[in-house]
């Protein structure tokens, strides 16, 4: 056996054993998950509405907020016994969660771990999520992986970016030991960080590449500009994930590395939701959450209602993602999984950052910013970052915390040191909230055009 088979076995085992260890059985949740898989779809059907009346029941009997939002609309748990009932409870928002989350843990049990997320809106959020749920999205993660020959602690290549707290860093760094994966540690798109990134792929000879769609894109691009040996690199597939992949960036991607381009669709607050088969549709983890599919304020778009049917700790139930899809229903695909599909996810996208220097920088390091600034103990709920041009970046945030001057010296401080020391930096406040609330697009905007972007060229 070759040796990288080796590692990939003692790390599988050493990971399971450490879930194990921490209460998150991820290893007992896959293979629930894939005896779901194999018994078809009317059984998938049967474990959907089986969890969900075991959740509702859960929720109205064990969550002070559920309690009072169910009993004010005359429902209870008898009312409930399939998705299809669904509609007679209403659905909770970011608002409802910010300003609720403490009512809405349940009084039985751990609560989990806290989580805080900026999300794709610009919109902190801050919630628990408890081990088992945890397991189930890994869970859900690893069986998508197996529908294309990729199995737990196969060697991965990840273009993801590093959290800017020490402790964080040095946790991520642990887990990507025991994962058995690799990652760029930073943000700046240089060609020096894709060259040595590309050389520990043909040394580490990974299975999988993953990242966020852009930053999948433009390592690509500078592969293909460089003409660099790719086919020495051998991926059974690329998964993009956190944003939404455009066609032209899907070819490049193909033609580049000649392998399967694969998406993951998910959140921090619900888990991972659905995963891509050969056919490109993305199919809908029914037997761990129901989706639904809500009309929206934009025409022809439908937002997805999702419910987590395996986050009893800190419940998730007809929470309202802000993500938006093209079509209202479920379908079936060819490829003969036994999972709906649902339409085409639209909404989710991100920018590079240009900076005065030439430098190019993943948005997603604002991600980490704000969760900087949250733990350094700042508090807003909205924030949305945007480049007029190359020198010029306009930060637009709570009205009241744009009054903290050490708010202020903090963020501009924070993006001076890990974006550009000479960009201009503008805060100013949200004056009109409906007229400036974008949805689940983005907390980064660019406004450069094609001529501002100066070329990849040294």
């Amino acid at each position: 056996m070759p040796q990288n088979n080796y590692i990939q076995i003692a790390k599988k085992n050493l990971f399971f054993f450490l879930e194990r260890f921490r209460r998150e059985p991820i290893q007992q949740a896959l293979v629930e998950l894939l005896n779901n898989q194999n018994r078809g779809e009317s059984y998938l059907i049967e474990v959907q509405n089986r969890k969900l009346r075991s959740l509702f029941s859960h929720c109205y009997n064990n969550t002070e907020f559920y309690k009072k939002l169910y009993c004010e609309y005359g429902v209870s748990p008898a009312t409930v016994s399939c998705m299809e009932d669904l509609k007679k409870i209403p659905s909770v928002t970011k608002d409802d969660i910010r300003n609720n989350t403490e009512s809405i843990c349940s009084i039985i049990g751990p609560k989990g771990y806290p989580v805080k997320t900026s999300g794709a809106t610009g919109s902190p959020l801050k919630f628990y999520k408890d081990r088992v749920a945890s397991a189930y999205s890994y869970a859900t993660m690893y069986r998508g992986l197996q529908w294309h020959n990729v199995d737990v602690c196969d060697k991965e290549a990840y273009l993801w970016g590093i959290p800017i707290d020490r402790k964080e860093r040095l946790l991520a760094l642990l887990r990507d030991f025991i994962l058995n994966r690799f990652r760029e540690k930073k943000f700046n798109l240089t060609d020096e960080v894709f060259i040595e990134f590309f050389k520990k792929m043909q040394r580490c000879n990974p299975t999988l590449l993953s990242g966020y769609s852009s930053l999948l894109y433009e390592f690509a691009l500078f592969l293909k500009k460089k003409n660099l040996p790719v086919e020495s690199i051998k991926l059974k597939i690329i998964k993009y994930t956190a944003e939404m992949m455009y066609e032209f960036q899907w070819d490049c991607l193909k033609n580049v590395f000649d392998c399967p381009v694969i998406g993951e669709y998910g959140s921090a607050e619900i888990g991972v939701m659905a995963f891509q088969c050969v056919n490109k549709n993305y199919h809908v983890f029914n037997d761990c959450c129901v989706l639904e599919f809500e009309k929206s304020e934009n025409d022809g778009l439908y937002e997805i209602v999702a419910t987590n049917l395996n986050a009893k700790g800190f419940p998730f139930v007809r929470y309202r993602t802000g993500d938006l899809v093209d079509s209202p229903g479920f379908s079936r695909c060819q490829c003969g999984l036994p999972f709906p599909i649902m339409g085409k996810i639209i909404g989710r996208s991100a920018d590079i950052v240009l900076t005065p220097e030439g430098k190019r920088i993943h948005c997603n390091i604002f991600s980490y910013i704000i969760k900087y600034l949250m733990k350094k103990g700042y508090h807003f709920d909205k924030i949305l970052f945007v480049q007029e041009n190359l020198s010029n970046l306009a930060v637009t945030i709570n009205p009241l915390i744009v009054q903290n001057s050490k708010f202020q010296a903090d963020l501009t401080s924070l993006i001076n040191d890990k974006i550009s020391p000479s960009m201009q930096i503008e805060i100013k406040p949200f004056l009109n909230e409906k007229n400036e609330q974008r949805g689940k697009l983005r907390y980064f905007i660019s406004k450069l055009k094609e001529g501002d972007i100066p070329s990849r060229s040294k």
